[in-house]
């Protein structure tokens, strides 16, 4: 499971914890990187762990703080983000030439 703090990566963008509003605003993006912000225990049996993430924090709908299901997400692998952010930065400089790996 995660921690607070920890930088997790949303792959499943099918649905959200119960009871949050579908017009909530900026909600996270599939192949974000998010920070796990608080912990959400299960309240019935049929639930799953859900999770607040900073900048997207969990709701609290009729007493009951609803988050984002924690199964939606998957932690971030650090040498993948920092890789993606090297590529990210060499695309940026002007007059950037990279050689794309071909998929087989």
């Amino acid at each position: 499971m995660f921690e607070v703090g920890q930088k997790v990566v949303l792959v499943d963008v099918s649905r959200r914890g119960k009871g949050v509003s579908p017009s909530y605003a900026g909600r996270p993006v599939k192949n974000g990187v998010y920070v796990v912000s608080e912990i959400i225990p299960p309240l019935y049996a049929s639930w799953t762990v859900q999770i607040g993430l900073i900048g997207f924090p969990a709701e609290t709908v009729d007493g009951v703080r609803v988050g984002y299901f924690a199964d939606r997400f998957r932690p971030l692998e650090e040498n993948q983000f920092t890789e993606s952010m090297s590529l990210l930065r060499k695309l940026a400089e002007p007059n950037s030439t990279i050689k794309i790996p071909e998929t087989v």
